[in-house]
């Protein structure tokens, strides 16, 4: 009997669907058909691979509109933010492997030491294989298709696992395989619930990558390590925004106010809680508040930010504001939702003491804390178990030095949000917040085996120096040629490795 599941519109209230709940079996016939194509595909040169990403770059372009509306309806944020945090994003991407992919992925020449006399030496970046690739609700199009354009670059076929909550993003992935005319296996969509994602990290693949909570990112690093293959975690976080004494506020507010509630704030780099001295706390709330105002939030396709996605995270949001109050916190503007519009919320009077600023609240809330300084400030931005990333308003030159001593994936210096958007930036977390990063060239080599390969050029057509059986008195001379290397560092270490070229049997 085949299983269904549906999810629903959180801007109609619609019933979604039905869509295939896939079994194991069902995997591991997507997962098979992955490796027959991954060899296809590997054997094609890596200009005729860039060649499709073209094709993709021109379709996803085409059908912004049509792919930014699909998101809206079954994700809630509204179409501007479908088209800035899913389309381009995807773009970047696409266009930073277009013009860098056959640099970044060229043989490296390495310089040889002068003991490795008549040799030469580089290595090479290969294909893993088969790498499933399971993304989240929030970002449904993005967190799964930049990973898989990154892995597909080198060679790689992939099979990926969208959240079975914004089930477009299955069907918009489908749409650009089809138009782009991918080669058959290289691209694999599993539809299912949470399930489905545990048959892929069981299944034959080479290698997991996973955007969703730190729990469940426990739960596959087991499966993996039992399995010993790699994966690449991309899990929470609760970032920080420290606000210095030298910040310009009024633009300051502005930028906290656009990275908290971007996607209603269901972002894993949102900011979660801000750090402000008592000097300028009075003034950056009045600002705070009146950039809020300005801000149109709702169903609406034009507004600027939409709604929330689900009805469980509203009830975490509730039960951390409601237990920040408890404990001596004020809400200032906002704090309740209706119908899954969850009003921008600015909560003053926080501790890191409380949930709110603890653990990860994934909605429209600021949380504000008061500091007696910057250096108090970054204290408690570090008293943190996530470090995904962070951001920092202030003088450039004071900025940079805190920077170095924030403990973040990444930081951002007078705005928010805007590594995960940049295609060469590598990306990912510290600390709960991940293992790994993507992005940039270690985002496309986090994909890729590397081998070395060195080549004897048989100088003298005599056999290697290093060779059994060693010759005679060859203690001493291997003791010389160490202590002239190593020890004194003297320019006669090369004198005394010529010894050790010639043997006497």
């Amino acid at each position: 009997m085949e299983r269904n599941f549906y999810s629903f519109s959180p801007i109609t209230g619609e019933k979604l669907g039905p869509f295939k709940d896939m079994k194991r079996k069902e995997v591991a016939a997507v997962i098979e058909q992955a490796k027959a194509g991954q060899k296809e595909w590997a054997a094609l040169s890596l200009g005729t691979r860039i060649g499709y990403f073209k094709k993709m770059r021109r379709i996803i372009a085409d059908n912004a509109e049509e792919y930014a509306k699909k998101i809206h309806s079954d994700n809630g944020k509204s179409v501007v933010e479908a088209l800035t945090s899913e389309i381009i994003p995807v773009l970047s991407m696409l266009e930073y492997c277009i013009k860098k992919g056959k640099h970044v992925l060229k043989p490296v020449k390495v310089r040889l030491p002068f003991y490795f006399f008549g040799k030469k030496a580089f290595y090479i970046f290969e294909p893993m294989g088969v790498i499933g690739i399971i993304g989240p609700w929030n970002f449904p199009l993005h967190l799964v298709v930049v990973p898989a354009v990154s892995a597909l670059l080198s060679g790689n076929s992939v099979v990926i696992k969208h959240s079975s909550q914004t089930p477009f993003a299955g069907l918009i992935i489908e749409d650009i395989v089809k138009k782009a005319e991918i080669p058959g296996g290289v691209v694999n969509v599993v539809w299912g619930k949470g399930s489905a994602g545990q048959y892929i990290a069981e299944g034959d693949i080479d290698k997991l990558f996973f955007t969703g909570s730190v729990e469940t990112g426990k739960k596959l690093a087991r499966i993996c390590a039992d399995k010993l293959i790699p994966i690449d975690l991309e899990l929470g976080g609760s970032d920080p925004c420290i606000v210095l004494e030298n910040a310009r506020l009024k633009r300051t507010a502005k930028g906290i106010v656009w990275g908290a509630l971007l996607n209603s704030g269901q972002a894993c780099i949102s900011i979660e809680r801000v750090y402000v001295t008592e000097k300028n706390y009075p003034l950056l709330l009045e600002y705070i508040k009146q950039a809020i105002s300005e801000i149109t939030t709702g169903k609406e396709e034009d507004a600027d930010i939409g709604v929330m996605t689900s009805a469980s995270q509203v009830k975490i949001i509730n039960n951390q504001l409601e237990s920040a109050v408890k404990q001596g916190a004020v809400i200032i503007t906002g704090g309740k939702c209706k119908d899954f519009h969850f009003k921008p919320t600015l909560i003053t009077d926080c501790t890191n003491k409380m949930d709110i600023i603890k653990n990860e609240t994934f909605g429209p809330v600021i949380a504000i804390v008061k500091t007696k300084n910057d250096e108090e400030s970054l204290k408690l931005a570090n008293d943190s178990g996530f470090g995904l990333s962070s951001s920092l308003y202030g003088n450039r030159k004071k900025a940079l030095e805190f920077s170095k001593r924030i403990e973040a994936g990444s930081v951002v210096i007078n705005n928010s949000l805007l590594p995960i958007v940049s295609a060469e930036l590598p990306y990912g977390g510290v600390k709960k917040s991940g293992i790994g990063r993507y992005h940039g060239e270690e985002g496309i080599k986090t994909f890729c085996n590397i081998k070395s390969i060195l080549i004897d050029k048989e100088y003298c057509k005599k056999e290697d120096f290093a060779w059994a059986p060693y010759g005679k008195n060859v203690r001493k001379k291997y003791l010389a040629f160490i202590k002239e290397t190593w020890g004194k560092r003297s320019i006669v270490k090369y004198f005394y490795a010529l010894p050790l070229l010639f043997k006497k049997r």
